[in-house]
């Protein structure tokens, strides 16, 4: 009967210990809800929830990502558009020169009309540069 008694008070012990560990682990838990209806915030700290703190972060530099590639398609847009309006410079002074050599090419054009045209032709560079 002496075994059957120290069976029972060894089983008291665990007993009262488990009791003991749950009230503190729902003492744990009552506190951590109590912090997240005061601040707000699911989480206090990354490893409060490790798998949940990993998908924000790879969420913030997705975001992150993302505002950078629209900052980037911005900037070379505005560079793209500086490019084309220069390009069209370049395509309305190619036009002048072609249309004065076919204006003059084939015709009666006295000698001071192809000079005039030969400088417009030797400034082209330098108007080039300026665009």
């Amino acid at each position: 009967m002496s075994i059957i008694q120290y069976r029972r008070r060894v089983c008291d012990y665990f007993v009262r210990q488990r009791l003991v560990g749950q009230v503190q682990t729902d003492q744990l838990d009552l506190f951590r809800l109590q912090s997240q209806v005061s601040t707000g915030k699911r989480m206090q700290l990354p490893s409060d929830d490790a798998p949940a703190a990993l998908r924000a972060i790879s969420l913030q530099r997705l975001l992150d990502r993302k505002d950078q590639i629209s900052t980037n398609i911005q900037s070379s847009s505005q560079y793209l558009t500086a490019a084309e309006a220069q390009l069209g410079g370049v395509a309305d002074i190619l036009n002048d020169v072609r249309g004065g050599v076919v204006g003059v090419a084939g015709t009666l054009s006295n000698d001071s009309d192809r000079q005039a045209l030969v400088g417009q032709g030797r400034t082209l560079p330098v108007c080039l540069r300026s665009l």
